[in-house]
């Protein structure tokens, strides 16, 4: 203001934000997160229908285990539990485990140490 009135300017400077002046780049900095948004909801559901058929598969090929273990007195209520506690034993192995990682690197130049 101080600098206007020394210039003598007859209104004062405004200094407009950068969204008013490209609000193209605005837009597109918007519908780049929202592009984004849409393909990381597509990869969690690939993520989990792969890990959905590991579960499944490994539920079919003991179906004859699980046979024995009814056979033996097993109830359905403790072979659900057994199974459950078995695939949250896995999950949280495998959350560890990828956690635990070297943090990717896309150059392929392997790891820092």
């Amino acid at each position: 203001m101080e600098r206007g009135k020394a210039l003598n300017l007859p209104k004062p400077l405004a200094v407009p934000d950068w969204r008013a002046l490209m609000p193209g780049l605005a837009q597109g900095i918007y519908m780049d997160l929202i592009s984004g948004l849409i393909f990381y909801l597509l990869l969690i559901i690939v993520v989990a229908f792969s890990i959905l058929n590991t579960f499944l598969m490994a539920i079919f090929e003991r179906t004859r285990e699980f046979g024995v273990m009814m056979a033996m007195g097993t109830t359905t209520g403790r072979l659900t539990r057994l199974l459950l506690t078995e695939f949250l034993l896995m999950t949280v192995m495998g959350i560890v485990r990828g956690g635990a990682g070297e943090p990717c690197d896309p150059l392929g130049s392997g790891p820092r140490y």
